[in-house]
């Protein structure tokens, strides 16, 4: 039995190093590391299991997940905080940014056409309670979510279309703001020149290409048959499609990274890019930029609610001299996104 274990431990090894070369290798080589690397915290998370067993059970098998975490260990803190990494520096300008994905209000719909009050009033309740926010930014902002972010937050600029999907709230001036055309099915990026105290600053609300797999992974879970062909075909189609739009990412990518580096201000980019911290859209955007999660509490970093539990792809990444203190996930579910919450020293 212990054989057989160990085999199945080199198995999901094997598939963990591989996965460490999801940074370098470009999406539109195919789906195989894309794939691979959506699965990367289930694949870390094994590993971390099978230590515990062999270090309790049979300790001369740990070398082979020990040898393997170690290979990657850089990779890990992308995923798991495992100390208080948040400061506080004095004598400094503080911001707070929040952003956050509000799957065009779906949660707060009665109806198709109107918005249930109730469930306003509980978005308005969680805004007020919060210590002073200084940015919002939003994505899937379309349909009825303008309406719910005017009534529950009082910021006095903003810069929003509801056919965009991406907004910007702030409460200081903005020197200069428009959109960046990405394609995809996302389509726009909207960016806005903030005139913070001391610093202005280049903010961008990004939403990168949805995976449009969330309808069919919900079917998934519910059926867990796997002696059902249909369960395959869900399965194959999902993998294809995750594949097909981390292409498409990679395109808006290439957009998205001209325009940064055009801009005459330090950058703090927010938004939600469907894909997690072991991807090659993530290690080229953290290339400049840093990732505000480096300065969390302890914890895993998960953003997403939905299907697929414990991934991070909601980020905000700033340039350093902005200098990040603290990250939060704030555990409010008004979509399948949890908001998040960086503050930043000027």
């Amino acid at each position: 039995m212990q054989k057989l274990l160990f085999l199945i431990n080199s198995l999901f090894a094997t598939l963990l190093l591989v996965a460490y070369l999801g940074p370098i290798m470009p999406p539109n080589l195919g789906s195989f590391f894309p794939v691979l690397s959506l699965f990367f915290p289930y694949l870390l998370f094994i590993n971390i299991c099978f230590l515990i067993f062999w270090l309790v059970t049979k300790p001369k098998y740990i070398f082979l997940p020990i040898i393997c975490l170690l290979i990657g260990y850089k990779a890990i803190p992308r995923h798991v905080s495992f100390f208080d990494n948040s400061e506080i520096e004095k004598d400094k300008t503080y911001i707070s940014v929040i952003s956050q994905n509000l799957q065009a209000a779906k949660y707060f719909r009665k109806n198709k056409r109107t918005l249930d009050k109730h469930k306003i009033e509980e978005f308005k309740s969680w805004t007020s309670s919060l210590d002073k926010v200084d940015v919002f930014c939003f994505q899937e902002q379309r349909y009825h979510a303008k309406t719910l972010i005017e009534k529950g937050i009082n910021l006095p600029h903003s810069h929003s279309v509801d056919t965009i999907g991406t907004s910007i709230y702030s409460a200081y001036p903005f020197r200069d703001k428009g959109f960046v055309y990405l394609g995809g099915n996302t389509k726009y990026a909207a960016w806005a020149d903030i005139i913070f105290p001391n610093e202005t600053v280049r903010v961008y609300s990004v939403h990168l290409s949805s995976n449009m797999i969330s309808s069919k992974t919900n079917v998934l879970m519910q059926e867990r048959d796997l002696s059902k062909s249909s369960t395959w075909s869900n399965i194959n189609s999902i993998l294809a499609r995750y594949g097909k739009y981390s292409g498409q990412r990679q395109q808006q990518l290439n957009v998205l990274m001209d325009h940064i580096a055009k801009s005459p201000h330090p950058i703090l980019l927010c938004g939600d890019l469907n894909d997690v911290p072991q991807s090659y859209i993530y290690a080229k955007l953290s290339e400049n930029l840093e990732d505000s999660f480096t300065k969390s509490k302890p914890g895993i970093g998960s953003t997403y609610a939905g299907s697929l539990p414990g991934l991070r792809i909601d980020y905000i990444l700033s340039d350093p001299v902005l200098h990040v203190v603290d990250h939060k996930v704030l555990p409010q579910y008004f979509s399948d996104h949890f908001p998040i919450r960086a503050t930043l020293a000027l």
